[in-house]
């Protein structure tokens, strides 16, 4: 039980970060194209 528990917050975890950095690239690709322009 507290292993898929445990499981589950990783993946909660994973799932956050991943959307964090998918953010953080997209903000970045936006202030690179303020620049540029």
């Amino acid at each position: 039980m507290l292993n898929l528990c445990l499981k589950n917050s990783a993946q909660v975890i994973l799932n956050c970060v991943s959307t964090l950095n998918m953010a953080t690239t997209h903000l970045g690709g936006c202030v690179v194209a303020l620049y540029v322009l």
